[in-house]
């Protein structure tokens, strides 16, 4: 069971102390007064004392204003079209707003993303009934740059004809690439696609971003198939006929000295 609390005795003891006292008052001045008179008497100071009490007990603070332990931006630089994360930690407050923007929050602790266009410092107000604190994060933009292309390369360079070839690159900074004669396109910034070619062909590789493109080039060689060149092959066919020809003349030779004998 509990105790009561030390506002709650006070019209009890009031009660009593005031009462004694009247009857001491009485005694003295050789006056008595009604008994019920004491008590409407006792209990209409008790009352005034207990509402003293009370309000004091209601009115003994105003709150503290809310603390922010942490408002930082992730990343704090960025490129342009980028984004960062604004992330808090308060105690005490119950609504938090962040400038420039229109956002607010009850959360204690929590996160929003932000894309500014320009270096930018973000104000975070946290507010309670017993007033508000802020703290700032900045977000830098730093300007955008062209892609760089590291490699593009072609593996075999040289194929036959209903051959293939691989196209390999590696880009920086690029949103998205390209590879012309050819519909190929990938956000990849490194990667492979395979050509087969009908005749040697020189593929464009184009890397583009908000700020620009870079190109670069890599040529694949067709060779034609089928075997040697035709003047090749006339000239083996005519080693051959003179071959046959030098055997038939040096048979009929030999057949020719028997005869004579």
């Amino acid at each position: 069971m509990n105790s009561p609390s030390s506002a709650d005795s006070i019209p009890a003891v009031c009660f009593i102390h005031v009462y004694n006292r009247y009857r001491f008052a009485c005694r003295k001045l050789r006056f008595i007064a009604p008994a019920h008179w004491v008590l409407i008497l006792a209990a209409l100071v008790c009352a005034g004392l207990a509402g003293c009490g009370g309000s004091s007990h209601s009115m003994s603070g105003t709150g503290t204003a809310p603390t922010i332990a942490s408002f930082s931006a992730a990343p704090a630089s960025i490129t342009a079209g980028g984004g960062s994360t604004l992330s808090w930690t308060t105690t005490g407050a119950t609504s938090v707003a962040i400038t420039p923007g229109t956002f607010t929050s009850a959360a204690a602790s929590g996160s929003t993303s932000v894309s500014p266009a320009a270096t930018t410092t973000y104000t975070l107000t946290a507010t309670n009934a017993a007033g508000s604190t802020t703290a700032t994060a900045v977000v830098t933009v730093n300007a955008a740059s062209k892609p760089t292309i590291s490699s593009f390369t072609a593996s075999p360079t040289s194929i036959t004809a209903s051959g293939s070839s691989t196209l390999s690159w590696v880009t920086s900074g690029a949103a998205n690439v390209a590879i012309t004669p050819g519909t190929f396109t990938s956000t990849a910034a490194s990667g492979s696609t395979s050509v087969s070619p009908a005749a040697t062909t020189t593929y464009t590789l184009t890397a583009t971003n908000a700020a620009g493109s870079a190109t670069s080039t890599a040529t694949v060689t067709v060779k034609a198939s089928g075997g040697a060149p035709r003047h090749t092959r006339s000239r083996s066919a005519a080693a051959l006929a003179f071959l046959r020809c030098r055997r038939a003349w040096l048979w009929m030779r030999r057949q020719a000295k028997s005869a004579a004998r």
